[in-house]
């Protein structure tokens, strides 16, 4: 008997009964009050000018990054990296918050950087940012409670109820697909705060910011998004969509793991 296997079935399953209630409470109430406001992404589908775009994490290995390299290039950041220097340096298209704990967080430097007359970032957000941003033309909300179980129940259309994922690097791979990048490369993905008892990201490696999870939990939570990638590259396959891993030393291993300099 493969525990490991059967705990993967059982996590499916627990997964399909959540995302019929998610359905449930999106068809019955949801649907008509968010309606209107996501349907303004209709106008992001397909609209990328370019067919490839770099979607930055902020694990540690990307103080390693020549971001120069990215100049020019469509570059997609996400959460914290708005209070870094890095994201003036790479100018993103587009910057993904899909925590509302961690929009809260930063509510203030994301009004900042929307009151911006030469910005052109658009923001993707929780939808409960709606009655903060929504007067700012480059606000944009999303909804999301489909948990990834199932390629073939997999949404990435930005108008809808969306497949959403524990980690914030997977649904703006899923944003990336639906504005229509045809590759769309990873950087800053290390996939191992697991292995540290402390806070690591690019911009806090060298502070002593102690995690307050307990291990059990982060390899519990990375179970789960490591089956949630597994979903969206069989989807993003399905599509002829190329997406890989360019983060050195990364620990990721459900994206294919190449080298920056093959995708410049």
């Amino acid at each position: 008997m493969n525990i490991i296997e059967i705990n993967r079935k059982n996590l499916k399953l627990t997964q399909m009964i959540l995302n019929f209630m998610g359905s449930i409470k999106y068809w019955g109430i949801d649907c008509f009050k968010y309606r209107k406001i996501t349907s303004k992404n209709q106008d992001l589908k397909n609209i990328c000018q370019l067919n490839t775009c770099y979607i930055l994490g902020n694990g540690p290995s990307l103080k390693n990054v020549d971001i120069s390299l990215l100049q020019g290039k469509d570059v997609i950041t996400v959460n914290k990296s708005i209070k870094t220097n890095l994201f003036e340096q790479v100018k993103p298209k587009y910057h993904v918050v899909i925590d509302k704990y961690i929009l809260e967080e930063i509510s203030e430097d994301i009004e900042r950087e929307l009151q911006r007359t030469d910005s052109s970032t658009i923001f993707i957000l929780h939808r409960s940012a709606i009655k903060r941003f929504q007067k700012y033309n480059r606000a944009r909300f999303v909804y999301g409670t489909k948990m990834a179980s199932r390629t073939q129940a997999f949404c990435n259309d930005m108008t809808k109820n969306m497949t959403t994922f524990l980690n914030v690097l997977p649904f703006a791979v899923s944003c990336a697909m639906y504005i229509g990048y045809e590759n769309i490369i990873l950087l800053g993905n290390d996939f191992s705060f697991f292995a540290a008892r402390k806070d690591q990201h690019f911009y806090d490696v060298e502070e002593n910011k102690k995690r307050v999870e307990s291990l059990y939990s982060d390899l519990a939570g990375c179970s789960i998004v490591l089956t949630e990638y597994r979903t969206l590259y069989e989807y993003a396959k399905r599509k002829g969509i190329n997406v890989v891993n360019a983060t050195e030393g990364s620990l990721l291993d459900e994206i294919p793991q190449v080298k920056l300099e093959d995708y410049i």
